[in-house]
């Protein structure tokens, strides 16, 4: 059965009785405040565009259907972000930057068939959030990271042979592999709305670790806005508590960023140096650097299992002590403890070369006690007996 989620919310400002009463209108099961409107379908779809929707009073959409398409879209006052730092991320439909009247909207949507299937998307979008105030301050790794899913996944784009795709004709662009867009700084760090982005769009981390090797690390200057604010001309000053004073909502972003200017830091983040990898290295590099991954990962499990079986080893018999004592319990818990001890005596000893031994006294143990049938079950389930 088909199922479509959309969320809409307001961030800048609630809507106003005009604004719902439009979107009543849109479907008589929206379940709407001043600042959200949720639609879901098993059936039917969606009456209209839903970027004219955000368009029309909304900042903020995330949509996604169980046939694998995920949607993040947002609204932003066209003077208070720069379409240029946005367009090297464009790619085909998947991630696209539109003008409407006074708003610019990013639209990054994205079709991947291994997420076909259960999703559970309700209250998807506010974790999300905070990523349209950081691209208002400049922070671009959402983009980044955004065109690293898109270049695999874009349907609207032709794909060769090895399913990448074909860019327009260009001269200077190897249209079976093109290159990655400018990488942001801080790559190695992302907060936990970056980190959700990754989980719902199904974005191997591997890919985004080992992109990231690229990515710089940037402290972010910092703002001083008490000193600045003196810098701006009386008038502009006035205009700026006017707006504020008649409930502007974009107000803010223009004032932080006009005090930024002012102050000589236009941006919190550089847009990024331009990449110099093509999709086919990082998919490459990053099988490698999964492999390496995976190997320190065994490495450091292999030490940790070490340390857990130093403690029995300095106790063994003590340890055979304590596996009957809890066998003699007679209890669900206790019988789970004396399991994991005895996985614990089971690989010291294979540790030890003393297999022969702790079988053994497994037997001899098993022969005690094979009237305990949950102890049993147990046993066998951890592969004991």
């Amino acid at each position: 059965m088909e199922y479509q989620y959309y969320e809409f919310q307001a961030i800048d400002r609630p809507l106003n009785a005009e604004e719902q009463a439009y979107v009543n209108k849109l479907s008589s099961r929206v379940e709407l405040t001043p600042r959200q409107a949720i639609f879901t379908y098993s059936y039917g779809d969606f009456r209209g565009n839903p970027l004219d929707l955000l368009a029309y009073c909304f900042d903020a959409l995330f949509y996604q259907a169980n046939w694998g398409t995920t949607q993040l879209a947002f609204r932003f006052p066209a003077s208070a972000i720069d379409p240029h730092r946005i367009e090297p991320y464009c790619i085909g439909e998947s991630i696209d930057i539109i003008t409407q009247g006074d708003y610019t909207i990013l639209n990054i949507a994205i079709t991947d068939e291994e997420m076909m299937g259960w999703i559970e998307p309700e209250g998807a979008l506010t974790p999300l959030l905070p990523l349209r105030d950081a691209l208002l301050q400049g922070d671009l790794r959402l983009l980044y990271i955004a065109w690293l899913k898109a270049a695999q996944h874009d349907e609207s784009l032709d794909l060769d042979d090895a399913g990448y795709p074909l860019l327009e004709e260009d001269a200077a662009v190897d249209m079976h592999n093109p290159p990655e867009p400018p990488v942001p700084p801080n790559l190695e760090t992302l907060a936990a709305p970056l980190q959700y982005f990754i989980e719902i769009f199904n974005i191997d981390p591997d890919l985004v670790a080992c992109t990231a090797e690229a990515s710089p690390a940037h402290a972010a200057p910092s703002d001083q806005f008490d000193r600045w604010v003196s810098l701006l001309p009386e008038a502009e000053r006035l205009a700026f508590l006017v707006r504020l004073a008649q409930g502007d909502p974009h107000v803010r972003l223009d004032l932080v960023r006009r005090l930024r200017a002012v102050g000589g830091t236009d941006t919190a983040l550089p847009a990024g140096s331009a990449g110099q990898r093509t999709l086919t290295e990082l998919i490459e590099g990053t099988r490698d650097y999964a492999q390496q991954r995976k190997a320190r990962e065994q490495q450091a499990a292999a030490q940790a299992r070490q340390r857990e079986l130093d403690a029995p080893a300095q106790r063994e018999e003590a340890a055979w002590e304590e596996v009957i004592a809890l066998i003699e319990e007679k209890k669900a818990q206790p019988y789970d403890q004396a399991t994991k001890l005895l996985v614990d005596l089971r690989d010291l000893a294979a540790r030890r070369q003393q297999q022969a031994i702790f079988q053994a006294r497994l037997d001899n143990l098993v022969g005690t006690y094979g009237n305990r049938s949950a102890l049993l079950r147990r046993l066998r389930a951890a592969g004991l007996a």
